[in-house]
């Protein structure tokens, strides 16, 4: 939250605004291509990505990228064209994006920084910094320029790093600021934060930022996603305490082991316990009973069905029922595993249809089946008709 609304908030009367940060993951953005795999690792840093986007470097082969890649990228053609693709509307990721460039890259990024924008009637052409070339491609969402890349090679662009990991999209190794290039699963995440000082919960937060930050490890575009949660609840009633109950669950051990689910990271432990001492802030209703919580692993015999008691163990009819239904579909899976192995062909051994002079023997052979068959059938019917004509004979004999 910027400085301007934070301080508007505290300046409503009788701490009405008043309001906590409540860190719980971090999130972090990288640049994926489409080259082939086989071409190997891309090391790029920020000022060469700069170029690349402001469409200074327009080819594979430049320079600048043979320089950051001593060992060459393989097969790549000569003068291969790198398409760029990016956001078309607002968004957290071009933001982020054109910040670090801007920070990493100083006087190297002319675009401007911002979250972008574009008129609908006109999305390619962009309304809001960065004001991005003509020739950049405009696409809608992380999926569209996860899909994009997915389906033009040669292609660059940059997405939540959980995202782009999720579909096997090819990261680019980037130069973090003690010079070493990683790739955003081999960097550890929150260990940035030990590299800023964190103010308390209740304070402005404005300054800060977890961008381009020394360490070996780090990775250079992070961010906090947060809870801003009012610090008076007490009007909310039972509300009230389900918000705070709320808040509890996502910073818990239970909670934060769900958040890579999401493609996101959790928050280490200095910063968790930040939050938890701004949730101990909150001020709540006189006839709010707080929640607690049982987890699924630890049953508190009797109290976990209590009405204000969260419990990791209760679950109702359908998600026993979608249990049910994945054991179910990874039998399934076992079992079309099997049926395939039995019927794959053995590898290596020529079918009799490879073969052109075995067709035209096959064909013969049939041919003269058909050749035999004939005769035999012309024999039948020839048999028959002398007995039918006999036996009309003997009928007529029969009659005179």
């Amino acid at each position: 939250m910027s400085q301007v609304d934070y301080d508007m908030l505290h300046a409503i009367p009788d701490d009405k605004g008043a309001f906590v940060h409540i860190p719980f993951q971090l999130g972090a953005i990288s640049f994926f291509h489409s080259a082939p795999t086989s071409v190997g690792e891309i090391n790029l840093d920020a000022c060469t990505l700069a170029k690349i986007f402001q469409r200074t470097i327009t080819t594979w082969d430049h320079a600048d990228i043979k320089a950051l890649n001593p060992n060459g990228l393989i097969g790549v053609p000569a003068g291969q064209a790198i398409t760029v693709v990016r956001r078309t509307y607002g968004s957290s990721s071009t933001k982020l994006s054109s910040q670090y460039l801007d920070l990493a890259c100083p006087g190297g990024w002319t675009i401007g920084v911002g979250s972008g924008n574009a008129d609908t009637s006109n999305p390619s052409v962009p309304t809001a910094d960065p004001m991005w070339p003509s020739d950049t491609v405009a696409a809608q969402g992380s999926g569209g320029v996860s899909d994009y890349l997915a389906a033009t090679p040669y292609s660059i662009g940059y997405v939540d790093s959980g995202h782009g990991h999720k579909l096997g999209l090819s990261e680019i190794s980037l130069k973090n600021k003690d010079g070493v290039y990683l790739t955003s699963k081999e960097a550890d995440i929150g260990s940035v934060t030990s590299q800023v000082t964190l103010p308390a919960a209740s304070a402005s937060w404005a300054d800060v930022s977890l961008m381009n930050r020394n360490g070996a490890k780090t990775w250079p575009i992070t961010t906090f996603s947060y809870l801003y949660i009012r610090k008076d609840l007490t009007a909310l009633g039972r509300s009230g305490a389900a918000v705070k109950a709320f808040a509890e669950f996502v910073i818990s051990k239970e909670g934060q082991a769900m958040v890579p689910e999401f493609g996101f990271d959790g928050v280490p432990e200095n910063v968790l316990n930040i939050a938890k001492a701004g949730l101990a802030e909150l001020r709540l209703s006189a006839s709010a009973t707080p929640y607690t919580f049982e987890a699924g692993d630890a049953t508190q015999k009797g109290a976990g069905m209590m009405p204000n008691v969260l419990s990791g163990k209760r679950s109702s009819y359908a998600d026993y029922e979608r249990s049910l239904h994945a054991v179910e579909i990874v039998a399934l899976k076992a079992e079309i595993a099997k049926l395939k192995v039995h019927h794959e062909e053995p590898v290596g051994i020529p079918h009799w249809y490879d073969d052109p002079k075995t067709e035209i023997e096959a064909a013969m052979a049939v041919g003269a089946l058909g050749f035999i068959f004939g005769i035999i059938a012309l024999v039948i019917a020839c048999v028959a008709l002398v007995k039918i004509q006999a036996s009309n004979k003997s009928k007529y004999n029969s009659q005179v």
